[in-house]
């Protein structure tokens, strides 16, 4: 019986194991054998055979409810080397795999788009978008999978932070996953109405200090004390990090911040809440106007979560179209990105999405000039140019910050800027 390999690499997202599921029953149903690769490309550029599992219907049929991953991930990258590319090929050829579903955000579908090109097509691989932070360019603005459900679980989250904040007059600074995005911050903050989201799309310059960012927070916080509030939640996309400049906040922070095979900062061991927790706190002690304020990071607590309905009514479709790609004679056994679009499974060349310039999987960004980023900014509490313009509002907020006017327009006015 012909195969298709089935495998999941970078970070867990909701819906993983509902494609499982869906794919492993079509591919049954078409009179293949589903293949479950364990732990992403890891074992394959290892050259070992010994860790996949048969997928039967059986096995598969209730696990679409359920978080994580039955086939563990990993992000091992498949193309870090000309000899692990080649040993990838080699282990699922040798698996008699031909046919392969790959499941992961833009990392692992850059290696799938390695594989298949050094293959020359002999491996033919469906891709399926998966991550929490919605950053691939999906047609049609269709969010990846595992998106809206990480939302969901944030927003509940949040929710109750906000209320504890309410009770006990603290701020809560909270940094919320995704790598190169503000999608995943922004959709929690606009959804649980937060005091204020800040992503990396609206700063326009392409590097920036803890200090810019710590400076919206400040306005945000002396605001809010001027309308009677001494409470309050930020939300902050970990993106943020990724337009800092590394080697000086290693140094001014005395931290070492490791990289995955990827070349990607290691993001979940970089402090980045406690460092603005911080730096906020040296502002207003040295006003003798001490904060209470509790940092934390979101995004563990949303990665295995098991998918609301919308996840898996998605999922399911997507897993279905996976296979009914893979198994369809196309051209020169293209392999592509599996996405829907109006209601359609679409199928996207690699080259499509890859940017010309990294040579790696485009990213999408929040669109600041959008109505959805507009209608969110309104609803924050944060000094805008209006307040610099407003006397009254000018010499409240000279009043709690202890600077001259001219001090807040230079402090204030470069964060409102696009």
């Amino acid at each position: 019986m012909k195969k298709i390999g089935i495998l999941v690499g970078g970070g867990p997202a909701p819906g993983i194991n509902s494609v499982i599921a869906a794919a492993a029953i079509e591919a049954i149903n078409s009179g293949f054998q589903p293949i479950g690769i364990k732990n992403g490309y890891e074992y394959l550029v290892k050259k070992d055979i010994n860790h996949t599992i048969n997928l039967e219907i059986e096995s598969v049929a209730k696990i679409y409810k359920l978080g994580g991953s039955i086939l563990n991930t990993s992000r091992t990258n498949p193309a870090k080397s000309s000899s692990d590319l080649s040993d990838a090929i080699s282990t699922l050829q040798k698996l008699d795999i031909h046919k392969l579903i790959t499941i992961g955000g833009d990392d692992t579908a850059f290696g799938a788009s390695e594989i298949a090109k050094y293959s020359k097509n002999s491996i033919k691989i469906a891709h399926i978008p998966k991550t929490i932070d919605n950053d691939l360019p999906l047609p049609g603005n269709m969010p990846t999978f595992g998106y809206e459900t990480a939302r969901h679980v944030g927003c509940e989250i949040v929710s109750n932070i906000k209320e504890d904040s309410r009770s006990t007059n603290r701020w809560y600074f909270i940094v919320a996953m995704g790598r190169h995005t503000g999608h995943l911050a922004l959709g929690i903050g606009k959804a649980s109405a937060a005091t204020i989201t800040i992503i990396p799309e609206e700063f326009k310059d392409d590097q920036i200090t803890i200090s810019d960012v710590c400076d919206i927070i400040e306005g945000s916080i002396i605001k809010r004390q001027i309308l009677g509030r001494p409470d309050g939640t930020v939300i902050i996309a970990e993106g943020i990090a990724e337009k800092l400049n590394m080697e000086q906040l290693e140094k001014d922070q005395q931290i070492n911040v490791p990289r995955d095979e990827y070349g990607n900062v290691k993001l979940a061991d970089l402090p980045l809440s406690r460092i603005i927790r911080d730096e906020v706190e040296k502002r207003f002690k040295k006003i003798n106007k001490p904060m209470d304020i509790v940092d934390l990071t979101l995004g563990y607590e949303l990665r295995s979560a098991p998918p609301i309905p919308f996840d898996i009514d998605y999922t399911r479709t997507l897993g279905h179209g996976a296979v009914k790609f893979l198994i369809s004679s196309s051209k020169n056994n293209q392999s592509a990105l599996i996405c829907l679009e109006n209601g359609q499974v679409r199928s996207l060349s690699f080259e499509e999405i890859r940017d010309k310039n990294t040579n790696k999987t485009s990213i999408r960004k929040v669109d600041i000039n959008s109505l959805y980023y507009d209608v969110a900014r309104r609803y924050m509490t944060r000094i805008e140019n209006d307040d610099l313009k407003d006397k009254k509002k000018l010499t409240e907020i000279s009043k709690i910050s202890k600077l001259s006017l001219k001090e807040i327009k230079q402090k204030f006015a470069k964060n409102n800027e696009k």
